[in-house]
């Protein structure tokens, strides 16, 4: 979704997600504010940067918000019990050749060209616990206790912020930084 109406103080307006500059300004003005901007419709939106995608900004629907019966943005969730995530998570480790992998895609980052295509990639599987069928999501680190990566499996992703974008909630995780200081 490119725009969303955004709602403060009793004013409402229209706005793209290319008017948002940074998460940070995200954060500190629009979140808890932005709307879908389908009339009738209540559900709550938040911005995400895209990275790995032509279109760089966008408005996604928050969680635990639904659109009406009538928006053409509403998402019918199809039931399935292939997967069900439990609160666990786990500490995986990254392989050096990872590591590698992760510098060397914040160093393109910042010398890329705009009309460069991204990569598509895919998510990190997640390892099922066979006591009770449910999946603990791997979390990438690089802590000496956690568990090795399995041949063939692929690794989580190491979660990415430009340096004048780090938030509280990046505080003690395992992130990429990149930009100039």
């Amino acid at each position: 979704m490119h725009e969303a109406l955004f709602i403060k103080d009793g004013k409402s307006q229209r706005i793209t997600a290319n008017q948002i500059e940074s998460r940070t300004e995200y954060i500190n003005m629009y979140n808890g504010h932005l709307y879908c901007p389908t009339p009738d419709c209540e559900a709550s939106l938040t911005f995400a940067l895209t990275p790995t995608f032509l279109t760089k900004k966008i408005f996604k629907t928050a969680k635990h918000s639904e659109h009406s019966e009538n928006c053409p943005h509403r998402i019918i969730h199809t039931t399935s019990l292939l997967h069900r995530y439990s609160s666990e998570t786990i500490n995986q480790a990254l392989s050096d050749e990872h590591k590698r992998d992760v510098l060397k895609k914040l160093y393109e980052r910042n010398f890329e060209d705009e009309n460069s295509k991204p990569k598509l990639g895919s998510k990190p599987k997640a390892r099922l616990n066979s006591k009770n069928g449910t999946i603990a999501r791997p979390i990438a680190s690089i802590h000496p206790d956690a568990i090795p990566v399995i041949e063939s499996q692929r690794e989580p992703s190491v979660r990415k912020r430009k340096a004048n974008d780090i938030l509280p909630e990046d505080i003690g995780e395992l992130r990429g930084i990149d930009g100039h200081a």
